[in-house]
């Protein structure tokens, strides 16, 4: 077909990536979301931090359900426990589902939770509040896929406010902190989502 020219009538394109001329103006096709099969193995959201290559490696004592709190000054090895946790349970194979948030402030847990809707359940672009929601109830089914959310580096608490992941024993939450008074709002925060099962958080210096 000759550059520039309009498609006949009729005419298919087969490549989302082609872009067509149509009466002057340029069309995108793109293929509808995908969600990843789980069967096909284990799908990881985000990054996972590197290893410190001096790091002292300590077990990390996390809830069997509701979040579990890592907290301590900046710097005392907060992330890289948690890092070490998750990668040792993801080369185990015990999880099926491992999202790792930037969770300095809201619109990054947001952003997270957003792109793993996207990712799970094949969600289009869109608001990414209403996506993390639906990631939410997603995992909180009775058949979700064994799954660990880790928020790293929360600076405010109230950020989580309504993106708490639930409390379920498909999975498992980390929370790593400076800010000394994220348990007393975890707690809080973890109850009114699922106010049957609120165990207080796990709490361990790191």
């Amino acid at each position: 077909m000759p550059e520039n020219t309009a498609p006949r009538p009729g005419f298919t394109v087969n490549d989302p990536k082609v872009h067509n001329l149509i009466q002057g103006q340029e069309v995108h096709l793109h293929q509808p979301f995908q969600a990843h099969a789980f069967a096909d193995g284990p799908l990881l959201v985000g990054r996972i931090p590197n290893a410190a290559p001096a790091r002292i490696d300590r077990d990390v004592p996390v809830a069997e359900e509701g979040p579990t709190v890592l907290t301590g000054l900046t710097g005392t090895g907060k992330s890289e426990a948690a890092a070490a946790y998750a990668r040792k349970v993801w080369n185990a194979g015990e999880l099926d589902l491992l999202v790792w948030a930037a969770a300095a402030d809201r619109e990054g847990i947001a952003a997270a939770f957003a792109e793993a809707a996207a990712a799970v359940r094949g969600d289009g672009p869109g608001d990414a509040e209403d996506a993390a929601a639906r990631f939410l109830n997603w995992l909180d089914r009775p058949n979700a896929p064994r799954w660990l959310v880790v928020l790293d580096g929360v600076t405010d608490p109230d950020h989580l406010a309504g993106l708490w992941p639930p409390e379920t024993s498909r999975g498992r939450t980390i929370l790593t902190t400076h800010v000394r008074s994220a348990a007393s709002t975890a707690t809080a925060s973890a109850s009114a989502r699922s106010p049957p099962r609120s165990p207080r958080p796990t709490w361990s210096g790191a």
